[in-house]
C-alpha cells in the first residue's frame, strides 16, 4: 500500500510476533506472551488486515488534523480571534484519544481471533495434525 518508515516499523513489529514453523505459526503477544498456535492462513490474514488498517488509520489521522487546523484557521478568520492553547488542545485531544484507541484495537486483532476460537482452543492446524496421526 502506502510506504512510510514509521508504518514499516509497525508492520515489522506486528509480524515479529509470529514464529513460522512447518505448517503452523506460533503467535506470542508482544513476542513475550504465551505461545498460541495459528495456521499460516490466519497469520497471513492478520498481517494483511494490520497493514491495511494501520495505513488507513495513519492517513486518516493526517487528513483529520489538516481538516481540523483548516477549520480552526477559518473560524479564527471569521471571528477575528487568535487561537489559544486551550482551544487547540480541546480540538486535538479527542483526536489523539480516538487514534490511541483505534491503534490499540488494530494491534489486538490476534486476541480477538483467539477469543472467537475460544480460550485455549486449538487451531485448525493442530486438529489436522491430530487427525493425521
Amino acid at each position: 500500500m502506502w510506504e512510510n518508515e514509521t508504518l514499516e516499523r509497525a508492520r515489522q513489529a506486528f509480524a515479529g510476533q509470529f514464529e513460522t514453523g512447518e505448517a503452523i505459526v506460533v503467535y506470542r503477544r508482544r513476542s513475550k506472551g504465551d505461545p498460541v498456535t495459528l495456521t499460516v492462513w490466519e497469520r497471513d490474514a492478520l498481517i494483511y488486515d494490520f497493514d491495511r488498517r494501520v495505513t488507513w488509520l495513519y492517513l486518516g489521522l493526517i487528513a483529520l488534523v489538516v481538516l481540523i487546523m483548516l477549520g480552526a484557521w477559518t473560524l479564527a478568520m471569521v471571528l477575528r480571534a487568535r487561537p489559544n492553547v486551550l482551544g487547540v488542545a480541546l480540538m486535538l485531544g479527542p483526536i489523539a484519544l480516538a487514534y490511541v484507541l483505534a491503534e490499540r484495537w488494530i494491534w489486538n486483532a490476534p486476541q480477538r481471533l483467539l477469543a472467537r476460537r475460544g480460550e485455549g482452543a486449538s487451531s485448525g492446524a493442530e486438529e489436522g495434525a491430530a487427525a493425521d496421526q
